[in-house]
């Protein structure tokens, strides 16, 4: 895993369990909307590693 995915991780890990980020870390909303495209996109390659092996 890419270091940047592994922050980014931790950060989604937080925002899934209903902590304001405020508490965790400020940030500018560039990365927040960062976290939710990387969110959107592991869960589009989940459904393609799915797709994968049922074909």
């Amino acid at each position: 895993m890419d270091p940047y995915d592994a922050v980014k991780e931790f950060y989604l890990t937080h925002i899934k369990n209903g902590i304001p980020m405020y508490l965790v870390d400020e940030m500018d909303i560039g990365f927040y909307f960062e976290i939710l495209d990387y969110a959107e996109e592991k869960e589009a390659r989940k459904e393609r590693l799915m797709i994968e092996q049922l074909l």
